[in-house]
């Protein structure tokens, strides 16, 4: 069973270490939304502050399979009210 990693980059290199064998690219897109949620839930208003971060899911041999791209920030017409 193929191994994914999934490497977290939010303005500092946070890299999966040990990864995850699932049985494949699909399984491994699932399982980053999973994480990435869970991820999202714990930052609270942290992510608000418009730093955008990415999540890197790559194979046994360290290539790129895809990435998820997350970014928040308060309108400016909520920050003048």
């Amino acid at each position: 069973m193929p191994r994914y990693f999934f490497d977290v980059d939010d303005g500092i290199s946070l890299p999966d270490l040990t990864g995850t064998d699932l049985p494949g690219l699909n399984e491994a897109y699932i399982q980053a939304i999973k994480t990435a949620g869970q991820m999202l839930q714990g930052a609270g208003m942290d992510l608000l502050t418009g730093t955008p971060w990415q999540m890197e899911v790559t194979d046994e041999r360290g290539q790129l399979l895809l990435t998820l791209h997350f970014s928040a920030e308060i309108a400016r017409k909520t920050l003048a009210a």
